[in-house]
């Protein structure tokens, strides 16, 4: 667990990140994928988690930024010096929990904020994909939580300390079409904003790629976890 340096009256925990949704694998895992493509459309960035004390108890856990969809790439230098920016549209998901002094406790409802990252690659380009790249992303989410207009929230990328890491991609052996695999694992630096009161700057969190669940399987299963917890406490208010 981690702490925050405190820039509004809100206060923040930095948790560590336990899993993407129940049922799913914890830990970083390359992707396999057809193309050279990066980001891989089929992967995932962890994301750190967050305790909330202020204005609203909450805890954020198992967040992750998924759903790439390429929106502008460029690329300038020559090799070997090519950089490499590529624009992307996402998706940060979390689950909202309650506030249990500082840890989750009792799951209340997903959440969903969509917005954009920019990747950039350093030596990486499409005539020269095999390898290991430095890289530098930025990233701006924002949202509402569980239908309430009021309460918004914004993810985005500290404008004082960039997110840096590194990417690699590799031919897979053997495989007939060629397979690649990527890793990549990046040090978040991330600026939260819960209901407008300014930003809240987190301390680094390390962020690794993973592969997604099948289409559907998170939201599926989400659905389920706090259907049943619903149908739970309305039994109980029945006894």
């Amino acid at each position: 667990m981690g702490y925050i340096t405190r820039r509004t009256m809100l206060q923040l925990t930095i948790l560590t990140l336990t899993g993407i949704t129940a049922g799913l694998t914890a830990g970083y895992a390359d992707v396999t994928q057809y193309t050279v493509q990066l980001p891989p459309a089929g992967g995932a960035y962890t994301f750190p988690g967050a305790c909330i004390m202020s204005p609203v108890a909450n805890c954020l856990e198992g967040g992750m930024v998924s759903d790439f969809a390429i929106t502008n790439v460029t690329t300038t230098g020559s090799y070997p010096d090519y950089v490499t920016t590529v624009d992307v549209n996402a998706v940060y998901s979390a689950e909202v929990y309650t506030n249990n002094g500082g840890s989750p406790g009792t799951p209340i409802a997903p959440l969903s904020l969509t917005g954009t990252m920019a990747f950039t690659y350093s030596g990486y380009s499409s005539e020269t994909p095999i390898g290991t790249f430095a890289t530098q992303v930025t990233f701006d989410f924002s949202g509402i939580f569980n239908g309430n207009p009021s309460n918004t929230f914004v993810i985005e990328q500290n404008p004082m300390t960039p997110s840096t890491g590194t990417t690699t991609l590799g031919v897979v052996p053997s495989t007939s079409p060629t397979e690649y695999d990527v890793s990549s694992s990046l040090t978040i630096n991330a600026e939260y904003d819960i209901r407008g009161l300014g930003p809240i700057t987190a301390h680094p969190v390390t962020s690794g790629l993973i592969s997604t669940p099948e289409p559907g399987y998170a939201a599926v299963g989400a659905a389920l976890l706090f259907g049943m917890l619903g149908l739970a406490s309305r039994r109980r208010r029945v006894q």
